[in-house]
Formats: structure tokens, sequence, C-alpha cells
């Protein structure tokens, strides 16, 4: 797999690429919203062989995100974090006919505010236009700034009726079933998983 952006790589990531994975998710920063950082590099290295693992089986996981190299080079740059999806099993999506996805997307701290985390996942989002049918989203309610990205991908925040501690959900409908309504999901935790659904 592999996206392009006019700032950024987006593609799988390849098993020697645990320093960087541990980077991102060893860090107490980026994890502040999704949960307890990566104690290990081999915490890291298994949640690499997960997410290879995923995608091989399922077609998505949090790909690794660099910036794009200017011409003529155009290669990969330095490493900014990992952006995605995971399959999404809540009520409706396993009607016939029908593909949830769960967006997540997580960067470095020497990468926040220049609108890359958004730029990322509207990359994913065009991406995924012909794979799902659903896409879902969690933020947490004090994660104001993740919030401001769904919103500007034109996601929908489902009604809240949970804690201050307690995500909300985002929806965002795609292909042919654009204009129907959304339904309520259940709540549940912030996207913790990482690169796939265990890490």
């Amino acid at each position: 797999m592999k996206l392009i952006t006019e700032r950024l790589v987006l593609r799988s990531w390849r098993l020697d690429e645990v320093e960087d994975a541990h980077r991102l998710w060893g860090d107490a920063r980026v994890m502040r919203w999704v949960g307890p950082p990566h104690e290990s590099q081999a915490r890291s290295a298994a949640a690499l062989e997960g997410a290879r693992a995923a995608e091989a089986e399922d077609g998505v996981c949090l790909w690794r995100v660099a910036l794009r190299l200017s011409e003529p080079a155009r290669g990969e740059g330095p490493f900014v974090g990992a952006c995605g999806f995971l399959p999404y099993d809540g009520p409706g999506s396993r009607a016939p006919g029908e593909r949830w996805l769960e967006l997540g997307y997580h960067l470095l701290p020497d990468f926040w505010g220049r609108g890359l985390a958004t730029e990322a996942a509207a990359r994913c989002l065009r991406w995924a236009r012909g794979e799902a049918t659903r896409i879902v989203a969690f933020a947490d309610p004090q994660n104001l700034g993740s919030r401001r990205i769904l919103d500007k991908l034109g996601f929908m925040a489902l009604p809240h009726h949970g804690g201050a501690d307690e995500p909300i959900e985002h929806q965002l409908v795609c292909g042919s079933n654009a204009g129907h309504a959304l339904g309520v999901g259940p709540r549940r935790e912030a996207m913790g998983r990482g690169l796939a659904k265990d890490p």
C-alpha cells in the first residue's frame, strides 16, 4: 500500500522500522489520548508484526507516514507518524453490503500544528471511498485538536451521553450511502490499539 499527498507519503510498514514505531508509540505525549505508551521496543516490534498481519488479512492498518521530499528526489523524508484504518465491528457494520472502518492518526510531537494529520487522514478517506460504506472515529471530549480534525474532514459527532472521560464517536458515510441518516453506535474506549488490533 502506498498513498501520496502534496507533503506526505503513507505506506505499509517494514519489519526493520521498529525504531520508528517505538519512537511514536513509546512517546507519552503521542499516547496521551490513546493508551499506555509502549514500554519497550519489543512491544513495538510485536505491534509492527500485528499491523502487517492485519493489513494482509483485512487490507488496512495504521500506515507509516513520512514527509515527502521535494523534486527531483520525490522520495521519503523524516518519519512523521501513522494514519489509517482498523476494521470496525459495531452494530450495523455486519449488514449485507456494509464495510465499516475506524480511522486513526498518531503523529510525533515535532510535527503537530502543521495540518499533517488532516492531510494524511483526508488522503486515507479518499482511498476508503471505494473500500468502505462508513467510517467511524473516536475522540476524547478533551482532545480538541482531534475533534477539530474530524470536523474539518466532514465527520458528524454522534450524541454523547457519557462522562468527560468517555470518547465521542464520529461517523462519516461513504459512497452511495452518503445521503442516509447516521445511526448511533456504541461508545467504547478511545482508539488505543496503535498499529493493529492489539499492539
